[in-house]
């Protein structure tokens, strides 16, 4: 069982992520003036780059998997699968993993 320090301990150095696919669609807004502008000043190569998109649709077609990342270093640690891999790494891992990272 992990104390609330150890777990205030994990929240300040490492964030739990999961890593999706996603399938989205967007539609272009924009106005004839913008149109105009980027006709005008040559700028018709970045115009999408540049233009306001409105999500019409999103869905989350696969998951990678969740892992424990450094926030500091905005880098992968662990894997885990569920909340005793978290709870596992607290307790058996995390104090080496933050003195290594520290030492990184």
């Amino acid at each position: 069982m992990i104390t609330k320090q150890q777990f205030e301990r994990f929240n300040q150095h490492f964030t739990v992520r999961e890593a999706v696919t996603i399938s989205a669609e967007f539609d272009l807004n924009v106005t004839f003036d913008e149109v105009q502008d980027a006709l005008q000043n040559m700028t018709s190569d970045t115009f999408f780059q540049d233009s306001s998109w409105n999500e019409t649709y999103s869905e989350t077609t696969n998951s990678d998997g969740y892992g424990i990342y450094s926030k500091a270093h905005d880098s992968f640690v662990h894997p885990v699968s569920d909340l005793d891999d978290i709870v596992e790494f607290i307790e058996d891992k995390m104090d080496q993993c933050i003195q290594d990272l520290e030492n990184d």
